[in-house]
């Protein structure tokens, strides 16, 4: 009796034995590459690398101060401040209540040096600010928020909500990458 392949039963039927690698002497070299670059890669900030209890409460305090900053900042200079708090990179975005508010850095620009001419003043307060180091580089922050913004007009808005945003660390000091508001719903009858 025979089976696929014609061998006779009891035999392996595709027994042909195969080198998978004919020179193996050939592998070395790119897997020392790739063992250097991988390794390169892993310091002692790389992400899944745990932060000891020291690394993560100096990122904890060095992001609460960058958010001390915007508060004041926006306070003192208006809707601009925000510029020196968004990371001036090809990642930045910003989202609100779902939609894509701010596809890049140049598109907030835009936008707050045409909102910024109808400000008067404004202040932004965090509640209940936490941040979570996810690296020496990288921390996720998020807080309750409450914004008041005095037009030109005369006019008052108020906002609330909270906030989630992607901090890093940039050489020119902590940045805000990636943003999210969810605004609070209005209140009945409005």
């Amino acid at each position: 009796m025979t089976i696929a392949g014609g061998a006779p039963a009891g035999r392996r039927a595709c027994y042909v034995p195969v080198r998978i690698f004919a020179y193996p002497e050939l592998l070395v070299v790119p897997l020392v590459i790739i063992m250097a670059v991988l390794s390169g890669c892993r310091g002692a900030s790389a992400p899944g690398t745990p932060l000891d209890a020291a690394q993560a409460g100096a990122v904890k305090e060095e992001v609460r101060r960058m958010a001390s900053d915007i508060a004041r900042d926006l306070a003192q200079g208006g809707p601009g401040a925000w510029l020196r708090y968004f990371d001036d990179s090809e990642a930045f975005f910003m989202a609100s209540d779902g939609e894509l508010k701010f596809e890049s850095f140049a598109s907030a620009e835009s936008y707050l040096g045409d909102f910024a001419s109808g400000v008067e003043s404004m202040a932004i307060a965090w509640e209940d600010l936490r941040i979570d180091p996810v690296s020496a580089e990288m921390a996720v922050m998020a807080a309750s928020y409450q914004e008041l913004i005095n037009e030109t007009s005369g006019s008052q808005l108020a906002f609330g909500g909270y906030l989630t945003a992607l901090a890093v660390k940039t050489p020119s000091g902590w940045r805000l990458r990636h943003l999210h508001w969810s605004s609070e719903p209005p209140a009945a009858g409005e």
